[in-house]
């Protein structure tokens, strides 16, 4: 098995949760498993994919940025990823309910969750008349994500200020 991450630090929280779950199965390393933790660089997605097939991976895990260009390499070996942007707009999966080609993941973006999300913040904070939305343009389903906020705060007659994030520098002039 192998586990890929943009992480510069490995996502350590995340790898202990996951070898946790590995465990309560079964696995361990050592006895019936084997981690591989190839260095990450959304670059050198190919590289990652041909050397964790390579080591013998049977299973490719692959978080942050690197789930998607990880998947989208996926041939012989099944990949699951776990994304922050639209598997469907990544071009990851046709429907999330059946994804196809050897690869299947989740991902934290719920278009449905904003309207709720919106009503919420409008009920716990009656007075609001303008709402800031700090995203990240560059994932996929940003857009669709403006979108459904812009609906759920016309809906409450609230103005939107949309504003985009690149990167960590982005956040001090939002």
């Amino acid at each position: 098995m192998a586990w890929v991450t943009a992480a510069a630090n490995n996502a350590p929280t995340a790898l202990a949760a996951f070898r946790a779950g590995l465990a309560d199965r079964g696995w361990s390393e050592g006895r019936n498993l084997e981690l591989v933790m190839p260095g990450a660089d959304r670059a050198d997605a190919r590289r990652l994919y041909d050397e964790m097939v390579a080591a013998g991976a049977d299973v490719v895990v692959a978080t942050g940025t690197l789930g998607p260009p990880i998947a989208l390499l996926a041939r012989d070996v099944p990949v699951v990823f776990a994304a922050f942007g639209d598997p469907v707009v990544d071009g990851l999966v046709v429907d999330p309910a059946r994804p196809h080609a050897n690869r299947t993941g989740m991902t934290v973006l719920a278009y449905d969750l904003m309207p709720k999300r919106v009503e919420l913040l409008r009920q716990a904070a009656p007075q609001i008349r303008r709402l800031g939305f700090l995203h990240h343009a560059q994932h996929a389903g940003a857009a669709q994500e403006v979108r459904v906020a812009e609906q759920a705060c016309r809906d409450l007659g609230l103005d939107l200020r949309v504003l985009p994030l690149a990167g960590g520098g982005d956040l001090d002039a939002a």
